[in-house]
């Protein structure tokens, strides 16, 4: 949800801009509060390899940003910290919805047991795409990137932005993991699952996209 009802206007607007402009044939539109040209995700596909800018629409999951740089100007889900492709291939791969508190520490410590010494966790965390901050926990994803620096652990960020739906992004998220690691997604856990309404949030929201993999939704 946006705080402020020009942002949401203008997240909106972004929306219709690029769609307008991608059935036109544009490889441009202007973004709405700026005025500045900004490429479609169709015109950057075009290009097959990812520039390095830091795109709005990049499809290429900001492959050419530097890693140490992605935390601050990734606008689509990419790979934060770590490897996905040194993941054990002999097993499918626990993705772990990570907030940077208590309950996500306690879930990856459950995870981790029950991994013995395979390497088959993976962290995700979704922030706001303007502030940098995740939600509830006003972590900002620098410190989040620190954490799993700290853990050891591959983190995947996934930056929200209002004019595309929460199940949609995290959906892109989740199939970057799906497409990188050497196996196939298995769970998709969270530490907060025993209360019953954010249980029923979650299954709402990022359930379609969890089946769709051939995942289920966990807690450890």
């Amino acid at each position: 949800m946006c705080d402020d009802i020009e942002d949401c206007c203008a997240s909106s607007e972004i929306a219709s801009r690029h769609d307008a402009a991608v059935a036109a044939g544009n490889p441009t539109y202007n973004d709405p509060k700026t005025g500045y040209s900004v490429f479609t995700a169709t015109a950057l596909a075009a290009r097959k390899k990812c520039c390095g800018c830091g795109c709005r629409h990049c499809p290429f999951n900001h492959a050419a940003v530097p890693v140490q740089r992605r935390a601050a100007k990734i606008q689509t889900p990419a790979l934060l910290r770590g490897s996905l492709v040194e993941l054990d291939a002999d097993a499918g791969i626990d993705v772990l919805l990570w907030s940077g508190g208590k309950d996500s520490l306690l879930a990856a410590r459950a995870l981790c047991r029950e991994h013995g010494n395979k390497r088959r966790l993976v962290l995700l965390t979704t922030f706001d795409a303007g502030s940098r901050q995740v939600a509830h926990q006003e972590v900002q994803i620098d410190a989040i990137c620190e954490q799993a620096e700290s853990l050891d652990l591959p983190l995947v960020g996934c930056p929200l932005v209002p004019h595309i739906p929460y199940g949609t992004r995290l959906d892109e998220a989740l199939r970057l993991v799906q497409r990188s690691a050497p196996a196939p997604v298995a769970r998709v856990c969270t530490g907060d699952l025993h209360l019953e309404h954010v249980a029923a949030w979650r299954e709402e929201r990022i359930g379609p996209a969890v089946r769709a993999l051939g995942a289920t939704l966990h807690s450890p």
